[in-house]
């Protein structure tokens, strides 16, 4: 009788042109395999409407994958990876050029919509940034992190935030648009909102170059500075940046050679069995016809980067 009344009154519901907002084993089953195509992981209960899901290989925190699920179909754009899926209903099976490019077309519109949305996210992050950082001083040579990583010379590039912190813009299309935040025990933050991917920071910046370093980290960038001084240099922040960073400067500059100075996560390969600063460097090297180098540890010395090695006296 209590399922008799369940289907009674969902019958009525849609007989008033509201939609179940329950799921559909059929379609939602298909979306599940099909979005597993595109790597992406969605649960069996895919509500009616627009809804946001963890993009391919993403937290559950991420929002990078817009679903739409309509009467007849459930349509999947993963913004991280610029890919997308569909699935329809059984009886729906027949569709017609015409309304399934319709439906691509919707998925397209939603896109773009959410990256316009990110965009000025990111512009009104940047312009509260600028407002911000426009009086700071120059930062003191004496903060603990440069002592620490023995590059006090480079302090000049620095903006001193507050007793505590220095922060280095970062640049994004020749403009900066976010902040690595360092604190005196090295912790290190990005400014809230504002783009990271793609972003830069440009540490030594000579007239006549013919070579660009691009390392990881600040730190690290300003080692191998320091190593070919003759050479522009430049940090991407993160491994995961690597790529992006050797592209834009490979843009810039055509005839330049290019050497991506990776870091070795061996300690990170001993326990996981990857490396990602090494693959993440052979990626960058490979895609814009560049050279790699990683930092080479005798016995005993601990490390992943250029730094760890120059701290320990081993140049």
């Amino acid at each position: 009788m209590r399922n008799f009344q369940e289907n009674v009154a969902t019958r009525a519901l849609r007989a008033r042109g509201k939609r179940d907002t329950s799921t559909s084993t059929d379609i939602v089953s298909k979306a599940v395999a099909a979005a597993l195509q595109i790597g992406v992981e969605l649960p069996y209960d895919i509500p009616y409407g627009e809804h946001r899901y963890p993009g391919a290989g993403k937290k559950a925190s991420n929002q990078a994958c817009a679903v739409t699920r309509t009467s007849d179909a459930i349509l999947m754009f993963d913004h991280s990876t610029q890919l997308s899926a569909y699935a329809f209903e059984d009886n729906r099976s027949d569709l017609t050029r015409a309304e399934v490019e319709s439906l691509k077309r919707k998925v397209e519109v939603s896109r773009l919509q959410r990256i316009a949305e990110v965009e000025r996210g990111y512009d009104l992050a940047a312009d509260d940034l600028n407002r911000r950082i426009v009086n700071l001083s120059e930062a003191k040579p004496d903060f603990p992190y440069f002592i620490e990583k023995q590059i006090e010379a480079f302090a000049p590039l620095f903006l001193q935030l507050d007793e505590w912190r220095v922060i280095i813009p970062l640049e994004y299309g020749g403009k900066i648009v976010n902040r690595q935040a360092i604190s005196k025990d090295g912790t290190k933050r990005p400014y809230p909102g504002a783009r990271l991917s793609g972003t830069y920071a440009v540490i030594a910046r000579p007239q006549q170059h013919r070579r660009i370093l691009i390392a990881t980290g600040i730190a690290t960038t300003c080692t191998v500075s320091m190593l070919e001084p003759a050479s522009m240099a430049v940090a991407a922040i993160s491994d995961g940046n690597l790529l992006s960073v050797a592209k834009t400067f490979r843009e810039l500059y055509p005839h330049d050679q290019i050497v991506i100075c990776g870091d070795d996560d061996r300690e990170t390969e001993k326990r996981t069995g990857r490396n990602s600063g090494r693959l993440k460097a052979n990626e960058a090297a490979r895609a814009i016809g560049g050279l790699v180098v990683f930092p080479e540890f005798p016995p005993g010395i601990p490390g992943s980067d250029f730094n760890d090695v120059y701290c320990a006296g081993c140049f």
